[in-house]
């Protein structure tokens, strides 16, 4: 698991950082007292990283249009 495009680090700087970040806290020898690494603690941490460093906003699609196909599904199109 990876973060979303629209959550990822914004610069491809923040992307290797990123990934070197969950990378290294993947192995599994790694410990710091009694916390030993998992990759559930590497993509943890590498996600909290990439929120601080990702700029914050909305995004806002306006609808373009709304279909749907069958009773129980529909289909939205966006644009930007």
């Amino acid at each position: 698991m990876i973060t979303e495009p629209l959550t990822t680090p914004p610069t491809r700087r923040g992307r290797v950082a990123y990934g070197a970040l969950v990378g290294a806290l993947f192995a599994p020898a790694i410990h710091i007292g009694a916390i030993y690494s998992s990759p559930e603690l590497a993509l943890l941490v590498g996600n909290i990283f990439s929120f601080i460093i990702s700029p914050k906003g909305n995004v806002f699609l306006p609808t373009e249009k709304r279909r749907g196909p069958a009773p129980a599904s529909i289909i939205y199109f966006f644009h930007r």
